[in-house]
């Protein structure tokens, strides 16, 4: 789940990047589908593991 949502941050900076209306359209496309895929990814797991999602654990600690 984290990388498709950092896919689809990166390609939202992508976006803003250029300005040739093509490449602007397919990065559109591409985050668009992401997010969709996204959902779609969230609907599976409340599916297989229920409705009640629990907070995500750090898997790293506090940076001081």
């Amino acid at each position: 789940m984290g990388d498709l949502q950092t896919g689809i941050n990166d390609v939202g900076t992508m976006m803003v990047a250029y300005t040739d209306p093509v490449t602007t359209q397919i990065f559109t496309e591409i985050q668009k589908d992401m997010m969709s895929q996204e959902q779609r990814l969230v609907e599976l797991y409340k599916a297989k593991m229920g409705s009640e999602l629990k907070p995500a654990k750090p898997t790293t600690s506090t940076a001081i």
